[in-house]
């Protein structure tokens, strides 16, 4: 006898694998309304009609987009321990990159530089020494010139002789001679220093020497004499009176008493002016010449002592200003001096 399909009974035993032992979807959740299932295990299914279409709920699809339409924002989070490593990184490449710029670099030193200026305390000098004292050299050097001026007179002069001499000390100890000593020539003519000296003491065998301006004691003609020697009479009775004594270097001369030809004050001036500048530049121009490549000459040290000479008179109304200039000079070794 044909069955009926409300006559179906469903086995009892559950653990068998079939289609209609899949768990059911929950979005066919709502499709319960139209399954009566029993508690707990079913015994029996009922299907009814299938329900119309219009009957079934119905779900709301989204658009399909394109994948331009969507937009991804994600932020992001880094832990603080990436932070700080990430920044020791970043100054450890900043640090090596300053370091490979300078490797490169050079470097200029340009040393300090000032002028230097000398007094009697500043420092102390030698002329001869040990090996560990600093010593210097003397450059002496001698000129003369004259300059023309236009003569406005004539007026009585009473001038008296001048020249150069050496004075040498033999003995241990300084000597000090005070302005006004008198040098004595072997016939009585007597020359005077205008200035306090100190002669140095001998060095070994060699006696110390100065050189020093000697002056007439009177005026004319006959204290123009030539090369001689001289005594200094005031240490006469005196150990020292022969140790202390002079011998001429340059002739003495200028002594003149009568009439001369007179120069104004401006042009004698001006005359002199110029014969200053013309013998320092020449003294100048001929110590550097003579400055060894290993010395120094110090323009500070520099003493120039200029001297009036005789005028002359080439012309009836014309003076020639003439002017000695005694140059000196101190040197240092480079070597001495770093």
């Amino acid at each position: 006898m044909p069955k009926k399909i409300e006559d179906i009974i469903v086995p009892e035993n559950l653990n068998r694998k079939s289609i209609r032992n899949i768990p059911i979807p929950e979005n066919r959740a709502r499709l319960e309304s139209h399954i009566n299932v029993a508690s707990e295990v079913p015994q029996k299914i009922i299907i009814n009609k299938r329900p119309e279409p219009d009957a079934l709920p119905r779900i709301k699809v989204p658009e399909r987009r394109s994948d331009s339409d969507y937009v991804f924002k994600q932020k992001k989070s880094y832990p603080r321990k990436t932070i700080i490593v990430s920044s020791i990184i970043g100054l450890l490449l900043i640090g090596f990159t300053i370091l490979s710029v300078l490797r490169s670099a050079s470097l200029t030193y340009v040393p300090k530089t000032f002028a230097l200026t000398f007094n009697k305390d500043s420092f102390i000098a030698y002329k001869t020494g040990g090996d560990k004292d600093l010593l210097f050299s003397v450059i002496k050097l001698s000129g003369t010139k004259g300059v023309e001026a236009k003569a406005s007179g004539e007026e009585k002069v009473s001038l008296k002789a001048s020249g150069k001499a050496v004075v040498y000390n033999t003995s241990a100890t300084t000597i000090k001679l005070i302005r006004n000593t008198r040098f004595a020539t072997t016939d009585n003519k007597v020359y005077r220093i205008l200035a306090d000296i100190s002669v140095p003491m001998k060095q070994g065998t060699v006696p110390g020497s100065l050189e020093v301006n000697l002056y007439a004691d009177q005026a004319g003609a006959d204290y123009n004499i030539g090369l001689t020697d001289f005594t200094v009479p005031g240490l006469k009775g005196d150990p020292r009176y022969t140790s202390v004594y002079a011998r001429s270097k340059t002739p003495m001369t200028g002594g003149f008493v009568g009439l001369k030809k007179q120069v104004s004050d401006a042009d004698l001036s001006k005359g002199k002016a110029l014969l200053d500048v013309a013998l320092k530049t020449d003294l100048m121009n001929q110590a550097k010449a003579q400055v060894p490549a290993d010395f120094i000459l110090y323009p500070g040290l520099i003493v120039i002592n200029y001297t009036d000479l005789p005028q002359t008179a080439p012309k009836a109304d014309s003076v020639t200003i003439n002017e000695n200039a005694d140059f000196y000079g101190v040197m240092f070794k480079r070597s001495d001096l770093n």
